[in-house]
């Protein structure tokens, strides 16, 4: 996919450098009219009735989402064994379909897993698969628009 400049106007490197930084002044002085917080109704799933975040969370991924997941997760999978020439003592061949409530699970753990990985981290994740799998799974180049 190539990506074409719509601007009649071509800035370069040297254009950049020359430039002087000025402070802007702001020209709004609207003021926010709205009131601030949750506007949906967030059903708590907590005994206390407190809305946790994970309430929150669920709200926007909904169980129509996760089966979407599972589902094209499980569909990844197949296609992606199909395509591939497995030897019998391939730790992938030991691959079992995933569930709904271990995307739930998996879902749980990524924003933790996020906020602090490190390469090491990550290489956990895949350390018991085909090295490239999870790569592969998540590349945002799967997903791009063709």
């Amino acid at each position: 996919m190539q990506f074409e400049s719509s601007s009649s106007e071509e800035v370069t490197d040297d254009d950049l450098d020359s430039q002087v930084w000025n402070e802007i002044e702001s020209v709004s002085d609207a003021k926010f009219q709205e009131d601030d917080g949750i506007i949906e109704k967030v059903t708590p799933t907590s005994k206390d009735n407190i809305i946790n975040p994970i309430d929150c969370y669920r709200h926007f991924i909904i169980d129509e989402i996760i089966s979407l997941m599972v589902h094209e997760t499980n569909r990844y999978a197949q296609q992606h064994f199909q395509s591939q020439e497995l030897s019998k003592q391939s730790k992938t061949l030991q691959w079992k379909p995933t569930t709904r409530e271990e995307m739930l699970k998996f879902l749980g753990i990524m924003p933790r897993e996020a906020s602090n990985a490190t390469a090491k981290k990550v290489k956990t994740f895949c350390s018991d698969c085909d090295k490239f799998f999870c790569l592969e799974c998540f590349n945002d180049k799967h997903y791009a628009m063709e």
